[in-house]
């Protein structure tokens, strides 16, 4: 067992995620590769975060979309929250680092099931350790489980860690 891929969250359930994933990463000499996945933001918004206030034909859409909000405020506060992902996960790598253990750390955008599952396809990992969150029965029925989304589309162990709750 050589590869093991880990896809965080930062939820209340990343922290014990990595314990484990270090403990098996030591135990087989492993590489870890750690992936949190950010939402895109829809067509409409990213059109006009993108085009700043040149693009005055959208608007009136996503003004009814995502309300009054002031699209340099939501431009902001996305790059902040993405600065403060890649400092946790600098954070992580530093910490696995300073313990030994191989680790390469990226943030991905994209639909989180599929790029975890592109990420299986590229990667090849031996095992892979993921977080669970618990939701129930209904949450999952309603809205799909990433967890199950893998489980069912992989050939390899899939260590999962469950929530706190």
């Amino acid at each position: 067992m050589k590869k093991i891929l880990v896809p965080i969250d930062f939820s209340d359930v990343t922290d014990s995620v990595m314990e484990n994933a270090k403990l098996f990463a030591k135990l087989f000499g492993a590489e870890l590769k750690i992936i949190h996945v950010v939402t895109p933001l829809p067509k409409e918004v990213r059109n006009k975060v993108q085009a700043g206030r040149n693009a005055f034909e959208l608007e009136e859409m996503n003004t009814a979309l995502i309300g009054p909000l002031n699209y340099e405020v939501i431009r902001d506060e996305l790059a902040t929250e993405l600065r403060n992902e890649r400092r946790k996960m600098f954070e992580i790598k530093q910490k696995l680092s300073n313990e030994k253990v191989k680790a390469k750390t990226f943030i991905l955008e994209g639909n989180v099931s599929k790029i975890i599952l592109s990420q299986i396809e590229e990667y090849v990992p031996d095992m892979i350790v993921m977080g669970s969150h618990g939701h129930g029965y209904l949450m999952k029925t309603l809205l799909g489980s990433v967890t199950m989304f893998v489980l069912k589309n992989v050939k390899c162990p899939v260590i999962i860690i469950p929530s706190k709750a």
